[in-house]
């Protein structure tokens, strides 16, 4: 997939790990990963971890890495899911640090032994969604694949117009072709 001239000098200011890329990084992420932490954090967690402190341990993780030339980023869908990636590996390091030596606080029950939790996928259950994802990409033009990306990311309609700066219908209509393609990779997959 090719990527947009501003989305290259992003990447290589990221690349490169300049003060204007973390500023960038920041304001492009930021939002989604503190959403991700609230939604995969344990809800027993959630009084005691504040998104925004696990999201800044995020960036400076990933910045520490990157200046000792770990990363080499090509595409946002990647860097996404690099992020992505080392926030939920925050959020697990976070769960076991408070189920040690069975931490709790008065209004709390003992926290259970198990974060992942019933939402968290198996690894049957992630590589199949990781297989289905791939598939999906296979041929998509890049703006579709962006949308797609950014829509499993969790953003909304309106977040994602607003990051590739095009109109919330152009969203809405590559949005609807990914619908569209979903359901017939699962009609194919039903007859075979």
């Amino acid at each position: 997939m090719s990527s947009t001239p501003s989305e290259d000098g992003f990447l290589d200011r990221v690349n490169r790990g300049t003060d204007s890329a973390g500023a960038e990084l920041d304001k492009r992420y930021r939002h989604r990963l503190c959403r991700l932490v609230e939604w995969e954090l344990d809800r027993r967690l959630r009084s005691r971890e504040d998104p925004e402190d696990v999201v800044q341990t995020v960036f400076r993780t990933y910045f520490r890495r990157a200046a000792q030339g770990e990363f080499r980023i090509t595409h946002t869908a990647d860097l996404w899911a690099l992020l992505a990636k080392i926030t939920r590996r925050k959020i697990l390091k976070r769960a076991e640090y408070h189920r040690a030596e069975r931490r709790t606080s008065d209004s709390e029950d003992v926290l259970p032994s198990a974060l992942p939790d019933s939402r968290q996928p198996g690894p049957l259950d992630a590589a199949i969604a990781a297989e289905l994802v791939h598939k999906t990409l296979q041929g998509l033009e890049p703006l579709a694949a962006e949308v797609f990306h950014l829509r499993l990311g969790g953003c909304t309609e309106r977040e994602i117009a607003e990051q590739l700066g095009c109109a919330r219908s152009t969203v809405q209509m590559k949005l609807q072709r990914i619908r569209d393609r979903l359901a017939k990779m699962e009609e194919i997959d039903s007859r075979q």
